[in-house]
Formats: structure tokens, sequence, C-alpha cells
């Protein structure tokens, strides 16, 4: 039986402007659910046997350099994006407007953008990504999805 692979993500929003931080995936992992030049909020994969406090520090130093991150201790949902995939989703907030410095990084991630809930929802998004950002606007606790939709272009 093939292991599970873990994540954390983030809903990360801007309380003043109500907005929320989209980015966009530069690399292909259909086994993860994500495609070239689609979008989603941040997400990373746990290393194994690692701690999700400590994965949720990884993604903000990688993918959020420069902002500062203030990070619910508690995960509001679960979410099985793809099969063997289970997504830890944690809401988040940052009273910076400015995006990620990435300027001479190599990254995973591009194109940073604040968005409304609203906007996001209408772009490419990664698998798992549509109902992570619904559940995070809603503001929904305890959210357990054991399916989420396929976008367009994954098979």
């Amino acid at each position: 039986m093939p292991k599970r692979i873990e994540g954390v993500a983030l809903y990360l929003r801007n309380p003043r402007t109500r907005k929320i931080l989209v980015l966009r995936e530069r690399h292909n992992k259909e086994h993860l659910g994500k495609l070239n030049g689609m979008d989603a909020n941040p997400m990373e994969t746990s290393r194994p046997g690692e701690k999700k406090s400590r994965t949720l520090k990884r993604l903000v130093k990688e993918e959020l350099p420069g902002l500062r991150v203030e990070v619910e201790t508690t995960a509001s949902g679960a979410y099985r994006i793809v099969p063997g995939v289970l997504v830890w989703l944690y809401r988040a907030r940052t009273h910076s407007c400015r995006l990620p410095r990435t300027i001479g990084r190599r990254t995973e991630v591009d194109t940073y953008r604040w968005l409304s809930p609203n906007e996001a929802r209408k772009l490419w998004l990664r698998q798992g990504a549509g109902e992570m950002i619904e559940d995070g606007a809603a503001r929904r606790r305890r959210v357990m999805r054991w399916t989420c939709a396929r976008p367009a272009g994954l098979t």
C-alpha cells in the first residue's frame, strides 16, 4: 500500500483589505493535483516524519519570504486533494499589502496577487484550492472534504 502524502495550506487573508494571497504554480506535479500555470493558495508537502507546525514554518519561509504571517495553531479543515494526498488548511493573516520578495530566488511558485475570494475562485485553480478558498471565505471550521473537484487539464 503506498504511503499517504500529507501537506499544509494557508488561507492567508489581509483583514484590512479583505483580500487573500494567491500564487501561480511553476511545475507539473499531477500526483499532487497541479500543473504549471495553475493558481492556488500557498501549499507545501510535508517531509516524511515532519510535524505540521514545521511544514507551516517552512511554507512561510520558502513561499512567502519577507511577509510577516500569523498562522492559527489549529487546522480549520482537511482536504483529500487527490487520492493518497491529504492537506490540512490553516487560517492565517498578515497586515502587509506587500507581495513576497522572490527576486533572485528559485521557487516553485510565482505571480503573487492579492485578490478577493470571489476573484480567486474564477481562476484556473489547482485541485483542492477552490474548496479551500470557498471554506476559508465562509469561515468554516472542522471541514473534512474527501473529494475535490478536478480542474480542466488534469488527466
